[in-house]
């Protein structure tokens, strides 16, 4: 792929690979042990020292600007090792680009969030699903100059050891983020576990918390009067940044199981110089490279202004279902040992599987594919 990228963007890429060799490899189980919480935090600490939250800022806030391609490079590094971290990078080096227009939480928190000094998360999931707004219940209403702030949400990545939390909801209808630190009164975060993707999700529970009107913002190119805006692929805001992941997730378990293949032997020879092996990993070579090229086709087409909005919504149920695949090929390649917890292997098709439901699950990109492909009767089902 580098023959497309400029110097810079293998540079950073570089810089992601030996980060991620040196540092993420080495605690990549940790991430999803006990202490994982703190596993991230300190992670995400030298992430901040090397300037990879500020990527995507721009370079007025003290960011580099960065094209949307050099930013997948990064999250494809990190997800050969650790999903989870990829994720950490987008919950503070792209959700952090809404401090931008919360003037009094920026000014609090946006430079101790890019340097890895304190961590934020974001969540914009109701009980009632991501996408369903026109059935969500109004978060907040308005007392004086504070929003008053009662309701419900799940699945909140990084919430758990979150320092600040950028909330969205309804007002009258209409969506809003308001930023709200930990600690706050009647703001509470339980732990949820999951089945992969480190650590675990923050259920929020919100008990008349107040927020200064002036301290939140309107977000009106997301839902207006219940309405969602820009059905079509518009706020799809990360859709791109999973689907890298998946393709690091892909490249990571493949990358060691070639070597293992090639170690481990039957009748003396390496299980790798057996027919039905070697067609596996010809076959999964062949669906990264394709989900490579589909990928930074539809970055590069983002980067100059032409962005393919249906592109964006097939790449990404293409690459995590494909990493889905590599995953349990490598699996089943490793035996028993891939089914064990210790050596790794199953941890990334345990992460394979929570891209495919994360920022919309396939099946809702598929219908909005189908909705823009005027099929008849069909609708988004993404956003």
């Amino acid at each position: 792929m580098s023959y497309f990228l400029t110097e810079e963007q293998e540079a950073i890429r570089d810089v992601a690979r030996r980060f991620t060799e040196k540092e993420v490899k080495p605690r990549a189980l940790e991430i999803d042990g006990p202490n994982g919480h703190e596993v991230i935090r300190d992670l995400g600490k030298k992430m901040g020292d090397l300037g990879f939250f500020r990527l995507s800022m721009p370079e007025s806030d003290g960011g580099m600007a960065a094209a949307k391609t050099t930013v997948l490079l990064v999250y494809e590094e990190l997800a050969k090792e650790s999903a989870a971290l990829a994720i950490h990078l987008v919950l503070n080096g792209a959700f952090s680009s809404v401090l931008l227009g919360l003037p009094p939480a920026k000014e609090k928190w946006f430079e101790k969030v890019m340097s890895g000094d304190a961590s934020m998360s974001a969540s914009g999931t109701d009980p009632r699903g991501a996408a369903n707004y026109s059935e969500w219940s109004d978060l907040a209403v308005k007392e004086g100059d504070h929003f008053i702030l009662n309701g419900a949400k799940s699945y909140c990545s990084g919430a758990p050891y979150a320092d600040l939390i950028v909330v969205f909801g309804l007002y009258q209808g209409n969506m809003w983020a308001f930023p709200i630190e930990c600690g706050t009164v009647g703001f509470t975060v339980a732990e949820d576990r999951k089945m992969g993707l480190g650590t675990t999700f923050g259920a929020l529970t919100l008990t008349d918390v107040r927020v200064p009107v002036s301290h939140c913002l309107e977000v009106p190119d997301w839902v207006k009067d219940r309405k969602l805006v820009g059905p079509t692929g518009k706020s799809a805001y990360t859709v791109l940044d999973i689907s890298a992941m998946a393709l690091g997730i892909a490249e990571g378990v493949f990358e060691k199981t070639l070597e293992y293949a090639r170690e481990r032997t039957n009748a003396g020879s390496p299980i790798l110089s057996l027919g039905a092996i070697q067609v596996k990993f010809a076959k999964m070579k062949a669906q990264i490279e394709a989900v490579r090229n589909m990928l930074y086709n539809a970055v590069r087409l983002l980067d100059e202004g032409r962005v393919d909005k249906m592109l964006n919504h097939m790449v990404k149920p293409l690459a995590t279902e494909m990493a889905v695949d590599v995953a349990r090929d490598c699996m089943q390649i490793y035996g028993g040992s891939g089914y064990c917890i210790e050596t790794g292997i199953e941890r990334y098709l345990r992460d394979a599987m929570g891209l495919t439901i994360g920022e919309g699950s396939n099946d809702m990109h598929w219908s909005t594919v189908s909705a823009m492909m005027d099929m008849p009767g069909a609708r988004p089902g993404s956003f």
